[in-house]
C-alpha cells in the first residue's frame, strides 16, 4: 500500500489545527498518523538555509503558520527550532523584493522584538492570530 503525502493546503491546515498529518492512499481513504512538528520545522529550516525557494512562496503557504504556532509549543526544542526558522525567514525577507515585504518585515520584527529569551513560550492565541495575519497578507 503506497501512501503519498498530500501537498494540498488542507493537509497542512490539519497539521496546524489538530497536529495530525493526513496521508492519502490510492483508494482515497484517509488515515491519520502522528506528526512530528519538530521534523516539519527542521525541514523548513533546511529549505530556508538552502535558499532555493523564494521566501514569499514559503510565507504564503500554511507551513509559515506552523512555524508561528510552534512558538507556543510546550516543548523547548520545538520552540528553539521555530525561533531559528523565524530568524532565518526574517533574514531572507530582508534580502528579497516582493509586494508584501514591508508588512512581513514588520510582523517578523515585532515577533523578534517581543521575545526576551529563546526559552520563552508565547501565548497560543497570539501565535494563532499572528499566523492568521500572515496568511491574510497573501490573500488577493
Amino acid at each position: 500500500m503506497e501512501a503519498v503525502v498530500s501537498t494540498q493546503s488542507t493537509g497542512m491546515n490539519n497539521l496546524i489545527n489538530n497536529f495530525p498529518l493526513y496521508l492519502e492512499e490510492k483508494d482515497m481513504r484517509k488515515c491519520v498518523i502522528s506528526s512530528d512538528v519538530e521534523y516539519v520545522l527542521s525541514l523548513l529550516h533546511h529549505v530556508l538555509t538552502v535558499g532555493e525557494v523564494q521566501v514569499r512562496t514559503i510565507l504564503s503557504q500554511p507551513i509559515s503558520r506552523v512555524m508561528l504556532l510552534a512558538l507556543s509549543s510546550h516543548d523547548t526544542i520545538t520552540r528553539r527550532v521555530a525561533y531559528t526558522c523565524v530568524h532565518k525567514t526574517l533574514l531572507l525577507v530582508e534580502e528579497e523584493k516582493f509586494k508584501e515585504k514591508s508588512m512581513c518585515l514588520y510582523l517578523l520584527k515585532m515577533i523578534r522584538n517581543s521575545i526576551i529569551s529563546t526559552e520563552e513560550r508565547l501565548p497560543h492565541l497570539s501565535t494563532y492570530f499572528l499566523g492568521k495575519v500572515l496568511h491574510a497578507l497573501f490573500l488577493p
